[in-house]
């Protein structure tokens, strides 16, 4: 993994809400460019009430953006409804439950083919953070928080082809204390780290 520089909180939102704007073909709110984000719980309740994610986008107080290389993707965990067997890239590696997946989305998505077909750009960025303890004991050093499909996509073309990765990720760290959503919602350890 190699650090490429350290972001702001506004930054990764603003990613973030770029990337909805063009998946659910609609606008970000303009009362964005007003919204304290300095205030995690603000920020969720404004997340939340637009039918945005709320919790680790406002929750981590700094920002890194990353190049993962093919080990580093391969160690991140997905979203636990993708598949069965794994929610760590690494161990589905060779199946052909990573050889068959699609998106479950019609159309497929903008990224999809370009990913497939190994063509990576920076907008297809994933956002990730730590792994719980229950995450980390299944092997996992990183969890997409936003971006799962583009993973898997990336990976198994990175798999596929040998090239090496381009991919680029922002990783948050130091979780914000104040945030509601460290403090009750993500596993009680995680939080206290």
């Amino acid at each position: 993994m190699k650090l490429l520089a350290t972001v702001s909180r506004k930054e990764v939102i603003k990613f973030y809400l770029d990337g909805e704007a063009v998946k659910k073909n609609r606008s970000i709110p303009p009362d964005f460019e007003m919204l304290d984000l300095d205030d995690p719980n603000i920020t969720d309740q404004w997340l939340r009430g637009n039918d945005y994610k709320p919790g680790v986008l406002s929750g981590f107080a700094q920002w890194a953006l990353v190049e993962l290389s093919l080990d580093d993707i391969g160690n991140i965990a997905v979203v636990n409804h993708i598949f069965k067997s794994s929610r760590v890239l690494k161990d589905l590696a060779g199946t052909r439950e990573l050889g068959d997946w699609i998106p479950n989305r019609n159309p497929l998505p903008l990224w999809f083919g370009p990913l497939w077909a190994n063509e990576w750009r920076d907008e297809f960025s994933i956002i990730l953070r730590p792994p719980t303890p229950d995450e980390r004991s299944k092997g996992a050093g990183l969890y997409v928080e936003d971006g799962s499909g583009r993973s898997i996509c990336y990976y198994r073309s990175l798999l596929r082809t040998g090239t090496a990765s381009r991919m680029r990720g922002y990783i948050g760290f130091d979780p914000n204390p104040g945030s509601r959503f460290f403090r009750d919602e993500l596993e009680r350890e995680y939080a206290s780290n």
